[in-house]
């Protein structure tokens, strides 16, 4: 069985080779506890991996026929890679959709589809692996909600930085007051030159509105004041 495993490995990697290295992946075989044999698509460190799999039909494990892709099938979930505002970050939000294809005789037309599918499905970073994306849906609608809490007649940057345990938004208003929004478990921490400001439940995101706008209201009077 493990040998014709293999072989279904090689086969990928001769037929869509290029398009895998491009990506960062490679196929791997992965079982589960009811012995179902799959090949998933994934970097060395499995921090990229692609959405789709191929379930291996017996004819493509088989010991005792000849080796068939006949009986497999192929699925894939849909991502979408949306912009966080325009400072270079990406979400990537899974569209609860997916599709499926069933291999039959003819593995030159999976091929085909596999070539198709591999770069038309793209990639996805897992748990903040990859500079500039992530998956956490929290941390991406709060970008507009911290830039509703801003005044609009001013052109205030908003920024993402990654920490090595949390990923925040940075900026500065007024001027020589620097700003973080530090995403911890499920809390965001605000806090303005390092001093607290308001930490919500990610559940809660619109909190800070009123909590940025107050203290941007209080540090705002004390610059026309001068104090």
């Amino acid at each position: 069985m493990e040998f014709h495993i293999l072989n279904r490995l090689a086969e990928i990697t001769l037929r869509v080779g290029p398009i895998m290295s491009e990506l960062g992946i490679k196929p791997k075989i992965v079982r589960d506890p009811d012995g179902a044999v799959f090949i998933e698509f994934m970097s060395g460190d499995q921090q990229t991996v692609s959405p789709i799999e191929i379930y291996l039909g017996k004819g493509a494990i088989t010991t005792t026929s000849t080796a068939s892709w006949k009986g497999s099938n192929m699925t894939a979930t849909f991502w979408e890679d949306i912009d966080i505002g325009d400072n270079g970050w990406t979400f990537q939000q899974f569209t609860r959709s997916s599709h499926s294809y069933g291999i039959g005789e003819n593995s030159q037309a999976f091929f085909t589809a596999l070539a198709e599918w591999l770069p038309g499905h793209g990639v996805i970073h897992i748990d903040r692996s990859k500079e500039g994306f992530t998956m956490d849906e929290d941390f991406a609608r709060a970008f507009e909600i911290i830039k509703a809490a801003l005044p609009d007649d001013e052109k205030i940057e908003v920024n993402c930085e990654r920490g090595p345990a949390s990923d925040a938004y940075v900026f500065t208003y007024p001027a020589g007051c620097d700003w973080r929004v530090d995403f911890v478990s499920r809390s965001a921490v605000v806090t303005a030159n390092g001093k607290d400001v308001a930490s919500v439940y990610t559940e809660e995101l619109k909190k800070l509105i009123p909590a940025i706008r107050s203290r941007v209201k209080e540090l705002s009077v004390r610059r026309d004041l001068g104090t």
